[in-house]
């Protein structure tokens, strides 16, 4: 999709309008609305950010991607319990979801519940060892 090559080089706005211009065509995709939502994050935009992974969720209660990207917003505008629910829902719906396991970590962090961080860390690191290379723990 043209919208992710664009969001790679940084060049939101046009990844943005790729993004409106295919919710023209399918306006019920959650993952339409959870690739909206990112975009408007990266640009800061926070509120709309929210509202895109929320109509992504209405769509679709069991997207484990929206859910992540919903804590992601959450944790941006410093609502660390809530986006700490929308990890573990991620996590419950799609415990494989790398992601997922290091961004609960990394808001663990930031509520300085740093014992649990850490303890999440090292088990999420003997579930995907390849995480440390990536630095996602």
């Amino acid at each position: 999709m043209g919208w992710a090559a664009l969001t790679k080089m940084k060049r939101y706005q046009e990844a943005l309008e790729c993004c409106e211009k295919a919710l023209e065509l399918d306006p019920n995709h959650p993952g339409l609305w959870s690739n909206k939502g990112n975009l408007l994050a990266e640009m800061k935009r926070f509120q709309e950010a929210l509202e895109c992974c929320e109509k992504a969720l209405e769509q679709d209660p069991t997207y484990p991607g929206a859910c992540n990207n919903k804590g992601n917003v959450l944790r941006h505008l410093k609502r660390y319990q809530e986006a700490l629910e929308c990890y573990e829902k991620a996590l419950e719906l799609d415990p494989s979801l790398p992601v997922a396991w290091s961004n609960k970590g990394t808001v663990l962090i930031k509520m300085k519940r740093y014992q649990e961080a850490l303890e999440w860390s090292e088990k999420a690191l003997e579930i995907f060892p390849d995480m440390k290379k990536k630095s996602w723990i």
